[in-house]
Parts: C-alpha cells; sequence; structure tokens
C-alpha cells in the first residue's frame, strides 16, 4: 500500500505575530504531489488576498506535508 500525505497549511501575519488555525488542504499520494500542490496553494492565497492586503498585513502562507498516519 501507498504511503498517502495531508496537505496542512496555515495564514499568518507578521504585523500580528499570530496565525489563523491550521487547516487540511487535501490528501495526495506522494510527498511531491502534497509539496508541489502546497507550493501552488500558497501562490494563489497570496494572489488572492491580493498586494495591497498582503503587504498591510506582512501576510505569508505556511504549509507542511504529513503522512496521513501522523495526523
Amino acid at each position: 500500500m501507498m504511503e498517502k500525505f495531508i496537505l496542512i497549511m496555515k495564514l499568518c501575519s507578521a504585523v500580528f505575530n499570530d496565525c489563523a488555525p491550521e487547516y487540511k488542504a487535501g490528501l495526495h499520494d506522494s510527498w511531491y504531489e502534497c509539496a508541489a500542490q502546497g507550493t501552488m496553494m500558497t501562490a494563489t492565497a497570496l494572489s488572492e488576498l491580493g498586494p495591497e492586503m498582503v503587504n498591510k498585513n506582512k501576510i505569508y502562507v505556511s504549509f507542511k506535508c504529513q503522512p496521513l498516519n501522523n495526523v
């Protein structure tokens, strides 16, 4: 059986030194797929928030991939 990985993302603000709760953003069949999706979703989230909000609040997105049996 192939190991599956869960993508876990978190939106943070350096201005407020705080993060929103982590959320599960998808299940993937490989580490590569999870990491690639996390990278793309990070760019999409910043794009959707827009430069004004991202710059004003110094927003950043973090993600991690965890083996499904460790969640």
